[in-house]
């Protein structure tokens, strides 16, 4: 019985699926990492006492 690994790697092409994957998984992760990066901000100045504990 060969390992998983074997049977995935023994194609001819998988090198060029992971690699691209890889970019594709990079690039998703980075892009929903600046969405955040640009929303909290706004969203503390708006909320700036609430998170500094000074109003109710």
């Amino acid at each position: 019985m060969r390992r998983v690994d074997e049977r995935f790697y023994d194609r001819g092409d998988a090198h060029i699926r992971l690699a691209n994957a890889k970019e594709e998984t990079i690039s998703y992760f980075v892009t929903e990492y600046r969405k955040r990066l640009e929303e909290n901000p706004d969203d503390y100045v708006l909320n700036f006492d609430q998170h500094m504990g000074t109003k109710e």
